[in-house]
């Protein structure tokens, strides 16, 4: 653990590709990390921060197969079931399959005093029906809105809507929705590849579609009440650039980043997406478009070569922002302060930056937090209002490079209890926990 910077460093003996927050814990900082080991038996690691010491401590569960992707249910009651999705290793077929598994609560809620503990059993509650699929499940969604009625799983051209009996014990396999790469092909006789779905995202509002789809260099919005895609965005970083991820702002509808090949970040406005590729736009309201700054080696500030106003679909860009030299393999905004967004890349970098100019409060208004005054130290939150005397307001632009990890990172998760934590892994197992610099706090809570 590095004390000066407050990061903490855990490693896995196997490769990782995912990671996400334990987010049913609402008052501690828990993520789960999942191996990737092809030869040897594979884990499912539960690490927590103790914000006090600055430490992480952990119990290791043992799981059946390679983990490629993991999910947490975000209900407090049910804040200890997890999804995994994994490959069958020595299937011929290379079939995937996605389990939900309830974690030994004795064991995670006393995960201080069970510090170290290994070989731990996973309770399976239900294997997911993909009886419509060539492939099998790829990945689980929880819905974000917080109900556990419905759950969706993909492959690698379907989404699939499950419905859940109450304490998910069952799962019923309803509607599949067709993923189709919104591209013309080529010429009658060889017809364009369908790229295949790389992730999805759940809107967590009430407004819009209840998905976002990402494949190819296309994303398609679904509505699950009528099983349909609703609005497409073909080419969203530019004709044949593969987006790679993508997330919903949490406190603001219609807002939505995506991060891909190009790597860049880009932050669109749905309101205007015509829906289904053709017909009349979702919203008659025209949104603001602007640059996000970026950085050079040096750190000087250039203007990104975004594209500015709306995409031909009708979706608005609202910004664009790069500072990654590679892949953006995964991006979140922070559920707390969407100002902040969070990236990961295949250059071994982490970024934080802010797009305050877009968030769901306006530069200049800051919060009015005592407690988090308190935590965050009073004496130093007093002297950062004493000495300017006026609070300096978050611009947007990057914030924070980070070069921890020495391997491309793939995982990348805030936290869901604490607004300043977030954890990151890279391809080689190093798992990094870090939390976000005092004076970056202070320009948004003070």
């Amino acid at each position: 653990m590095d004390s000066a910077d407050h990061s903490c460093v855990y490693g896995l003996r196997n490769q990782t590709r995912a990671v996400c927050a334990l987010s049913g814990e609402e008052d501690r900082t828990m993520f789960l990390v999942g191996t990737l080991g092809l030869a040897s038996e594979n884990e499912l690691h539960v690490v927590e921060h103790l914000e006090e010491t600055s430490t992480l401590v952990s119990a290791v569960f043992r799981h059946p197969h390679e983990i490629s992707a993991i999910a947490a249910c975000p209900v407090a009651d049910a804040k200890h079931v997890v999804a995994t999705s994994y490959n069958i290793v020595g299937d011929r077929s290379n079939r995937m399959r996605s389990t939900l598994w309830r974690l030994d609560s004795d064991i995670v809620d006393g995960l201080a005093s069970n510090n170290g503990a290994v070989n731990l059993e996973l309770e399976p509650i239900l294997t997911f029906d993909d009886k419509f699929s060539k492939t099998g499940v790829c990945e689980i969604f929880f819905n974000a809105t917080g109900s556990t009625s419905k759950i969706v799983g993909r492959d690698l051209s379907h989404l699939a809507i499950y419905s859940m009996s109450e304490g998910m014990s069952t799962a019923i396999l309803g509607s599949t929705i067709p993923i189709v790469t919104s591209t013309a092909p080529s010429s009658p006789s060889s017809p364009s590849p369908v790229a295949p779905i790389h992730t999805a995202c759940w809107n967590p509002h009430s407004v819009g579609p209840n998905l976002a789809v990402t494949h190819g260099s296309c994303i398609s919005l679904v509505d699950i009440r009528s099983a349909s895609v609703v609005g497409t965005l073909p080419d969203a970083h530019g004709k044949s650039t593969p987006v790679l991820t993508l997330d919903f702002n949490p406190n603001k509808p219609y807002q939505l980043m995506t991060g891909g090949n190009d790597a860049t970040l880009r932050f669109w406005d749905l309101r205007h997406l015509i829906a289904g590729g053709g017909g009349s736009p979702m919203s008659p309201t025209a949104p603001t478009t602007m640059l996000l700054p970026a950085t050079t080696a040096g750190g000087a500030a250039v203007a990104t070569d975004a594209a500015k106003g709306a995409h031909p679909s009708g979706a608005q860009i609202h910004i664009e922002h790069g500072t990654h030299s590679h892949w953006i393999t995964r991006a979140q905004y922070n559920r707390f302060h969407d100002q902040l967004v969070l990236s990961a890349s295949a250059d071994h970098s982490v970024q934080l930056a802010s797009i305050s100019s877009i968030s769901s409060l306006p530069v200049g208004a800051g919060y009015s937090s005592a407690s988090d005054s308190e935590e965050d130290g009073g004496a130093a939150g007093a002297g950062a209002r004493e000495a300017g005397g006026k609070k300096e307001p978050l611009q947007d632009g990057p914030l924070l490079g980070l070069d921890y990890h020495e391997d491309s990172v793939y995982g990348l998760a805030w936290s869901a209890a604490d607004p300043w934590t977030f954890c990151t892994a890279s391809y080689d197992g190093r798992i990094v926990v870090n939390t976000v610099p005092s004076a970056i706090k202070y320009k948004i809570i003070l």
